[in-house]
């Protein structure tokens, strides 16, 4: 009878990049975390200004020219041009950011605490050393080894006349 192949063994993954950047990140306290989330709930759930039902639609050639509609899609190109997005966009997208590297932040910690199954295959799996290479090539030289001795037991020495 023989051992199976696969035998899992427990081990504790190591930490990736676990105090490189940690100068570079603000630390958030989790008030700042919940008003940023809170933040993002209001302004997803503001109601729109303008709702618009069936009743409400008409065509808009029935309510307007073709030069006053060219009109208004020049202008508001004319517009879009020049308009830069508000300061209150920006901080959203930055307070966004910031709350997902504070969930960046708490992932790495769980990952740090994983445990990891390894098996014999992934044990022999390294980054820095290739322990296969080294292992077929110790084999190889004992196959060699091997095969030199049974070619030089059928030899036997030539009388010399």
């Amino acid at each position: 009878k023989s051992a199976p192949l696969e035998i899992p063994t427990q081990v504790k993954r190591t930490a990736e990049d676990s105090s490189e950047n940690l100068a570079k990140k603000p630390r958030l306290e989790e008030t700042q975390v919940q008003r940023v989330k809170q933040q993002l709930a209001a302004r997803l759930d503001a109601p729109k200004e303008a709702s618009v039902t069936v009743d409400n639609i008409k065509s808009l050639s029935e309510a307007m020219s073709v030069e006053k509609i060219a009109a208004i899609k020049a202008k508001r190109l004319a517009k879009k041009r020049t308009t830069i997005k508000s300061q209150d966009d920006i901080q959203l997208g930055s307070d966004l950011k910031v709350m997902l590297d504070f969930d960046v932040d708490v992932t790495k910690d769980i990952i740090s605490r994983e445990r990891q199954w390894r098996t014999r295959t992934t044990i022999l799996q390294s980054a820095g050393k290739m322990f296969a290479k080294n292992i077929f090539a110790v084999m190889q030289s004992i196959k060699a080894r091997e095969e030199g001795k049974h070619n030089r037991q059928p030899q036997q020495p030539t009388p010399v006349v």
